[in-house]
């Protein structure tokens, strides 16, 4: 039941990337973004009931050898319409300029939580049917025994069954 759950989450090359990031000592950091490169607009869709705007950004990445610019396209934010100043998240190591720099939190949240209530509800169904398994066989055991008086054909009164013999 929870084979597709690691479909839900990064994988691939992403993870081999993450793992690298993380390996020089890096990870997410929130930046100010140092300039809009478009004006923002009002998305079409809303994230929690709240209103979310997008525009592409520029932030400066704070490498140890020096800042650089990247660009983040699309970038959400909710409540009020981006400027310059706003907070993005960005993945980087700041001692290893060559492996990059990367948005942060792409995905958002709610694939965060759908890919971990697939698995808590793959979890949760396993050990519902286990346990119903367990319990129902108490319960189920006494209906299957045969019992003299119940079935049509043992009853006191009916006469012996033959036994069955070959045309």
């Amino acid at each position: 039941m929870a084979a597709p759950a690691p479909a839900l989450g990064p994988h691939g090359d992403d993870v081999r990337w993450r793992a690298g990031i993380q390996r020089a000592g890096g990870g997410e950091h929130d930046l100010p973004v140092s300039k809009m490169l478009t004006t923002p607009r009002q998305a079409e869709v809303t994230r929690n009931h709240k209103v979310t705007y997008a525009a592409d950004v520029q932030v400066e990445v704070p490498y140890r050898s020096g800042p650089r610019p990247l660009t983040h396209k699309n970038q959400w934010f909710q409540f009020d319409p981006p400027a310059v100043s706003d907070k993005v998240t960005v993945i980087f190591a700041p001692s290893r300029p060559d492996l990059g720099a990367r948005p942060g939190n792409v995905h958002g949240t709610f694939s965060d939580l759908l890919s971990l209530s697939m698995i808590l509800g793959s979890m949760g169904a396993c050990l519902a049917l286990t346990v119903l398994g367990v319990v129902g066989a108490h319960y189920i055991a006494p209906i299957r025994r045969f019992r003299c008086g119940i079935h049509p054909l043992s009853s006191p009164r009916s006469p012996a069954p033959r036994a069955w013999t070959p045309p």
